[in-house]
């Protein structure tokens, strides 16, 4: 687990750092940003209603991000080491959110809470680069995640899955990766039964 944010980015962001040029008193101010926070299993980070304050990167654990529908809990993002976390348009247009932000087993991450954020922004040019970088590496992967769930079948999707984050099909409960990919639970367990008797007829 990572000490600070600065070795965080060395290890999960390094394309993204590279195209910076952090001096000293920038990797500092990063450094003293950055809230390190541990979290018990199913803790809430952020409440439906309230105004995303904070941007997290997961250094240990899993975390989901999920809405409400129909009184069903739609998993809408699932992070674990490495990612981040944030409702975007909460957090950017500084309206009440529809999500909600729980920790789906123990987990450590580092918070930047936004108006220091931007305030460090505000006041270093590379700091604000950096930052743009990572929402567009993010924003990517939402793009991504969202073509596969409205253009490929249930079966491509939960392979692509165990493909680019087996983590995830290991860690996270059956019903949050069902809601994740956008089918039922029912249509999860036949799939995982199929690729089983598929594995063993090889």
């Amino acid at each position: 687990m990572e000490k600070n944010f600065y070795d965080y980015l060395i290890k999960h962001n390094n394309k993204e750092l590279s195209s910076v040029l952090l001096s000293e008193e920038s990797i500092e101010r990063l450094k003293d940003c950055a809230r390190m926070v541990k979290l018990s299993k199913g803790e809430l980070l952020q409440i439906e209603g309230e105004v995303s304050q904070i941007w997290g990167f997961v250094t240990e654990g899993l975390i989901r991000t999920y809405y409400k529908k129909d009184e069903n809990e739609v998993t809408d993002q699932l992070a674990h080491e490495g990612d981040d976390f944030i409702d975007y348009k909460s957090f950017f247009r500084e309206i009440p959110s529809s999500c909600n932000i729980q920790t789906i087993e123990p987990s450590v991450v580092f918070i930047f809470k936004k108006k220091e954020l931007d305030a460090m922004c505000e006041i270093d040019k590379d700091i604000k680069k950096l930052f743009t970088l990572l929402k567009k590496k993010n924003l990517l992967k939402l793009k991504e995640r969202l073509d596969d769930s409205v253009f490929e079948p249930a079966k491509v999707k939960f392979s692509s899955l165990m493909e680019k984050t087996p983590q995830f099909v290991l860690r996270v409960p059956s019903i949050y990766i069902a809601s994740y990919l956008g089918i039922t639970p029912e249509t999860l367990s036949r799939i995982r039964a199929k690729m089983k008797i598929d594995e063993r007829n090889v």
